[in-house]
């Protein structure tokens, strides 16, 4: 899909404005961090307690796990909504709108979404870098690179996924249902619970021929040196699954929810 030069351009001016409004709300960016110092608190007493005496559990690692994939989900919280308001954008026809306007919906409402994320995570990425030098996580410097690029890479699988879900909305009218499950399987199967390594044999081999650890887990693995894929693979499984569910949601958009609203079938 080919956007004109000038469309893009208003695009990304219009999308830039969530980066402007992120950072008007200075009380809720500012609270963040206090829920980032806490949580890490918490992770840092209860897994010492809990490890204290294990050869299996590398303490160290599994608590900058679960400091770094939090601080990559706090990130992610403006892209919570997708789902809903693809919904509500069909349910209430305000869809319609967007579709007889000059400028693509598609890559505008991925813009929308991605700069207020985008906006938290450049901030909450100094968190991240201090837990390596902290936990002393052995990893090389430019695997923050190659994290942060496997962060953004997250954040479009996630994308992607809640605007399936939403668009089912021509056909459920209800698809939170959906968006439910999907946030489920994220919270245990996609490494936010439970880092998707540490599933067990059958279900952990499994689940990486999903696009579920690839949210999560596989950007967070990456910052913490415990990846099990090398950094290369990992990037391409990403890029992987990118392509084929946002050729899904395009071809699924423009066949199905623009022939269903236009022409009301």
């Amino acid at each position: 899909m080919k956007v004109p030069t000038r469309q893009l351009k208003t695009q990304i001016k219009v999308a830039l404005r969530g980066f402007s409004e992120e950072l008007s709300f200075k009380f809720e960016f500012i609270l963040s961090f206090f829920i980032i110092l806490i949580q890490s608190v918490i992770y840092v007493v209860v897994f010492s307690s809990l490890f204290r005496s294990s050869q299996l559990v590398n303490t160290k690692e599994i608590i900058g796990y679960y400091i770094v994939v939090n601080i990559i989900g706090l990130s992610m919280i403006p892209a919570q909504f997708v789902a809903w308001q693809h919904q509500e954008d069909i349910n209430s026809g305000q869809m319609i709108l967007y579709l007889i306007r000059p400028n693509g919906f598609l890559l505008f409402n991925y813009l929308k979404f991605f700069i207020p994320f985008l906006a938290r995570f450049l901030v909450n990425f100094i968190f991240i870098v201090l837990t390596g030098l902290v936990f002393e996580l052995n990893i090389f410097y430019l695997d923050y690179v190659f994290g942060f690029i496997s962060a953004l890479g997250g954040f479009t699988i996630f994308y992607l996924l809640q605007a399936i879900v939403g668009s089912q909305a021509v056909w459920l009218h209800d698809a939170t249902r959906l968006r439910d499950v999907l946030f489920t399987s994220l919270l245990i199967l996609g490494g936010r619970l439970i880092p998707s390594r540490y599933l067990f044999s059958w279900l952990k081999d499994i689940i990486y021929f999903t696009p579920l650890p690839y949210v999560y887990d596989v950007p967070t693995a990456i910052f913490t040196g415990g990846s099990v894929f090398s950094i290369a693979e990992a990037l391409l499984r990403q890029l992987f699954w990118i392509k084929l569910l946002g050729t899904l949601y395009i071809r699924y958009f423009n066949e199905r929810v623009k022939h269903n609203l236009e022409y009301g079938t």
